[in-house]
């Protein structure tokens, strides 16, 4: 196989791009040099394994005069035969996406459907608040897609026939930004070119001076999981991973928007001690300041300040967490005032902007002299008041737009905003936690304890009113994206499980789900693998949903894997969920969230990813509270499902003659805390 591989990663590439000039394309030595204009190239193509290939990448400015690099193809690929020999018709693609709110996850190129119509989008023009993309996208047949699909950084080919995948993609997001490129042509009959350039953002190369370039990997295995999973460890192995050491938030953003208030905060504290729920963390999101930028109380809402809120949640028993987009400056912000040169600008030297609700805001320029002045102050002054957790937003302003330039003529937006975020690192200190919502994935690797998986959370199944897409999109993302908690915490955006079908109620406030759809999202928390996050006012949520909620606490983290690596339809069925670590039970999650009937779902204990081999199974259901019975391995289990439902079976490997543990009266993920909590059954 590593011939093939060596074939698929030596082959021709373009010209690289440069400002100065147009170059021809690099004709490769035996030595893995080539020249083109005062551009050297060092390529080295290194066979690390059978099944793994890393290509790096040097540039050296071997002229007089600076050079200004727009960006380097690293790999090419116009033959589909050396990525994979089945028909197109049977080719998966598993899609890294840049963006928070973009689609990663399993597509079929040749298929032009949901999943592909999801992939082929970016969000990046979309103003931050507005909602994913407008739900006509997805529901207009009339809209048909493109045929360029656009990865960083990278993507997993793979196929229903073949066990056989294969990893293209770069080591990172901190040297630059990639842009992994799949194109098919218009019949989607076949791929016609698959190419990987390093972005460079103009970046200046100065005479005598290099520049090395991300390693980008080509690798093989049986599966995608396993090729993502390996991924995300070299990112780990070379930044570091951290995780928080709190599982159980609480957020005001998702019922009282920017309408929270002192009154507020402290009814929710009061009903939380009363109902002894075991949260961890109280954050107040956005809503607390008056402009972006300068981060002065709003003393109409907070008359006592911030300080008094943040004592009066630590005496609840809690850590005190506050919301900030740190770099991002409202038009009538004192702060560009105070510090003109902080403000980031584009090519042409007009300032850059970034477009929230916060109306068109400038941005900060984390290489100007006073960035870190001023964000150490800011965060001085937050953990002054006391609040140790900081909800970081709108951390995409610093790469969305790849016209900027920054004061540094050296740094591209990658490391731009590696920059800030270590600055913002350094100014929280080693005591705080930091929750990167919005921001580069692997870039952030090392710097955040939490980071958020899903795009922002509504209170209704479908697409309505709210004009966003359906909720079943923020559930794929919370799926594919949970390989990263290797990294850090995932956060999969809170629960909201509220009933509030008033006509005046905002759409942060709404609550629209039945029955089980609102089981449906809470089962949805704990596939993320990471924490759990909850907004609500507790004064008027009904006792069910809250002890829905309650079913989750103290969170439970597990090793989360899908039966199917490839399904073939929207969501996976089947997910495994391994809470004891062991394989000695597994928590599946059956789901029938594909469409909008009832269906049913089958599976064998054989079947389930990380169980235990044994000669029999106690099954537990936990919705109905209903002993299902002892299964043999190839025993087939069905459930019946209403649309849009789920249900949690917990799978124990048994023998003996017991009495045997078979799952929790009253935790969703089976995980039993008290001989109480148990519930036992003995052998047939």
């Amino acid at each position: 196989m590593s011939n093939s591989l060596i074939a698929l990663a030596g082959g021709a590439v373009a010209a690289p791009r440069i400002a100065e000039a147009k170059l021809e394309p690099p004709v490769f030595q035996p030595d893995g040099s080539a020249r083109c204009g005062d551009l050297l190239i060092r390529r080295q193509i290194v066979e690390e394994s059978p099944s793994r290939v890393r290509i790096s990448v040097e540039l050296v400015n071997a002229g007089s005069s600076p050079i200004h690099l727009e960006g380097m193809e690293i790999l090419r690929v116009t033959d589909p035969a050396l990525l994979c020999s089945a028909p197109f018709a049977d080719w998966r693609v598993v899609r890294l996406a840049r963006n928070k709110n973009d689609m990663p996850g399993l597509f079929s190129p040749s298929r032009p459907d949901v999943r592909l119509k999801e992939a082929i989008y970016d969000c990046s023009e979309v103003p931050a608040g507005g909602g994913l993309c407008g739900a006509e996208l997805f529901d207009d047949p009339n809209v048909v897609p493109g045929t360029d699909f656009y990865c960083d950084p990278g993507l997993v080919i793979t196929s229903v026939s073949a066990k056989r995948a294969i990893f293209l993609g770069f080591s990172g997001q901190d040297l630059h930004l990639g842009r992994v490129v799949f194109s098919t042509d218009p019949e989607r009959s076949a791929m016609t070119r698959l190419a990987a350039e390093a972005e460079l953002d103009g970046v200046q190369l100065l005479p005598g001076k290099s520049r090395k370039l991300h390693d980008f990997y080509v690798e093989e295995a049986e599966t995608p999981t396993a090729l993502l999973a390996a991924h995300v460890e070299r990112v780990r192995a070379r930044l570091g991973g951290i995780q928080s050491p709190a599982k159980n938030i609480f957020c005001t953003w998702y019922y009282y928007g920017l309408n929270v208030n002192r009154a507020e905060v402290l009814s929710n504290l009061e009903h939380i001690r009363k109902e002894r729920l075991p949260f961890e963390l109280f954050q107040i999101d956005s809503g607390w300041f008056r402009t972006y930028g300068d981060w002065l109380v709003d003393k109409e809402k907070f008359p006592g300040g911030m300080a008094e809120m943040a004592e009066a949640i630590s005496r609840a028993g809690m850590i005190p967490g506050i919301w900030t987009a740190p770099f991002v400056i409202a038009p009538e912000s004192k702060l560009a005032e105070k510090y003109p040169e902080l403000i980031l600008k584009n090519a042409d030297g007009s300032p850059a902007i970034f477009v929230c609700d916060g109306g068109h805001c400038r941005i900060l320029d984390p290489c100007s002299a006073p960035a870190e002045e001023f964000l150490c102050s800011l965060f001085a002054k937050l953990n002054g008041w006391g609040f140790r957790y900081h909800k970081l937003d709108f951390l995409r302003a610093l790469f969305i737009n790849p016209s900027v330039r920054f004061r540094d003529p050296e740094c591209n937006r990658a490391q731009a905003y590696r920059r800030a975020m270590t600055l913002v690192r350094k100014a929280v200190g080693k005591d705080g936690i930091v929750n990167a919502c919005g921001g580069l994935y692997e870039g952030t690797a090392g710097l955040a304890e939490v980071v958020r998986s899903s795009a922002d959370l509504r209170g209704h199944w479908d697409a309505i009113e709210s004009n966003i897409t359906p909720y079943p999109m923020r559930i794929r993302q919370n799926i594919f994206r949970n390989v990263y908690n290797a990294l850090w915490t995932e956060d999969p955006d809170a629960l909201q499980i509220r009933r509030n079908l008033a006509e005046d109620a905002s759409h942060l406030a709404m609550g629209r789900f039945n029955e089980e759809e609102a089981f449906s999202i809470t089962v949805n928390q704990l596939l993320g693998g990471g924490l759990l996050t909850v907004s609500e006012r507790f004064a008027a949520l009904d006792r069910d949903r809250l002890e829905m909620m309650r079913s989750l606490m103290p969170f439970d983290r597990a090793r989360v894997t899908p039966f199917d690596p490839e399904p073939d339809h929207y969501l996976p069925d089947r997910v495994a969920l391994d809470f004891a670590g062991d394989g000695s039970w597994i928590s599946a999650a059956i789901l029938n969230w594909a469409g909008n009937e009832a269906g049913t779902v089958r599976f064998a204990p054989k079947e389930v990813p990380g169980l235990k081999a044994a000669q029999k199974y106690a099954l537990y259901e936990f919705h109905d509270r209903k002993f299902l019975g002892f299964f043999r391995p190839e025993e087939i289990c069905t459930i019946a499902l209403p649309a849009h439902a789920a249900r949690m079976i917990r799978i124990t490997a048994v023998s003996g003659p017991g009495p045997f543990v078979v799952g929790s009266k009253r935790k969703l993920s089976g995980v039993v805390e008290s001989v109480a909590d148990a519930v036992t059954v003995m052998a047939e």
